[in-house]
């Protein structure tokens, strides 16, 4: 025994919480932190471009089946009818339906059109003049 000094047998340590929630940053990290890190921006980023790019084909994919095919030049058309609600078009020729399109109009296109803006589609009864032989449509 000695007699004038006292030695602990363990010793205690204080633990900083607050600073231990901190988000690491880069340079806590340390190298193998920074790569990881990398590899997982990475990681995300490649599955955002293949969700993307899934998208993407998936839209040609759905328009080279769509029933685009162009009306038979010797067909004439003599009336077409919009119907807002179904957000289609049919065209008609000596009374019979031709074909039904499908069409986009204003975000709010049900009621009449009353001023430049208000996002409605014109109702009324038009009629066919002519055709523009300029138009690819």
């Amino acid at each position: 025994m000695h007699s004038g000094s006292f030695a602990p047998a363990f010793t205690l340590s204080f633990h900083d919480s607050e600073r231990s929630r901190k988000p690491p940053n880069a340079h806590s990290l340390g190298r193998y932190g920074q790569v990881q890190k990398k590899k997982k921006m990475k990681r995300k980023l490649l599955i955002i471009l293949t969700l993307i790019l899934t998208i993407f084909i998936v839209g040609l994919i759905f328009f080279n089946f769509s029933d685009n095919v162009p009306l038979d030049k010797s067909i004439s058309i003599d009336k077409i009818l919009v119907e807002k609600s179904k957000r289609q078009l049919h065209v008609y020729s000596k009374g019979e339906l031709i074909k039904t399109y499908k069409i986009s109009l204003g975000r709010e296109p049900i009621g009449k059109k009353q001023f430049e803006g208000d996002k409605k589609t014109p109702e009324g009864l038009y009629y066919i003049n002519g055709k523009n032989s300029a138009s690819g449509y």
